[in-house]
């Protein structure tokens, strides 16, 4: 819907539903994905300190907005809703929990520590490493999962990552890599969509 509207008006408002929409599904997996962990605001909200709302909240404040409120106005409805917009930390927070669970924490650490310096802003990266992931290794060392539980998990995250990476070499930004667009990765591209 963000990107229709985007696309669609070349407006403002078309511009912050593209943006914004993302970093909104994005946290709204996140709090999913870490919701059976102990409550913190560093492991479900992604900050030091406690939002006002959940994204589930913000989500209904975000379906009320169209009713309620003037066209002009859902810009800033978005813009000041209270989730990390920055959609970056939340994936490295998806990726960092799903990791936790399929290998040993201390592997979880080193390649997830390698990959957020290298891809994401180094305040965010400096969040995941220092804050995010040791409060998610206390919450995850008492679980256990079973081989088949853990594949599992690596199947799904490997489709959505596949798709993700999809989506930002042809949606987000360039990506300057010209063997995406022969034909093998397209091909690649337009099934695991």
């Amino acid at each position: 819907m963000g990107s229709a509207f985007w696309h669609g008006s070349h407006t403002y408002d078309g511009y912050s539903f593209d943006n914004n929409m993302i970093a909104v599904i994005s946290y709204i997996a996140h709090q999913a994905s870490v919701a059976y962990l102990p409550k913190s605001s560093i492991l479900t909200e992604l900050s030091p300190t406690p939002r006002k709302k959940s994204a589930i909240d913000v989500t209904d404040d975000l379906v009320l907005m169209f009713s309620q409120k003037n066209v002009t106005e859902w810009a800033e409805v978005l813009d000041t809703a209270d989730i990390p917009h920055d959609y970056f930390i939340t994936f490295a927070a998806i990726a960092s929990t799903g990791f936790s669970l399929v290998m040993p924490f201390t592997y979880c650490t080193i390649i997830i520590s390698a990959l957020v310096k290298f891809i994401i802003p180094e305040d965010d990266a400096n969040f995941i490493i220092y804050k995010y992931l040791p409060r998610l290794g206390l919450a995850v060392r008492g679980i256990t999962l079973t081989a088949d539980e853990k594949a599992d998990i690596v199947h799904k995250a490997g489709g959505v990552l596949m798709k993700i990476l999809y989506a930002f070499v042809w949606q987000e930004f360039f990506v300057p890599l010209p063997f995406l667009y022969t034909s093998l990765p397209l091909h690649i591209g337009a099934w695991a969509a």
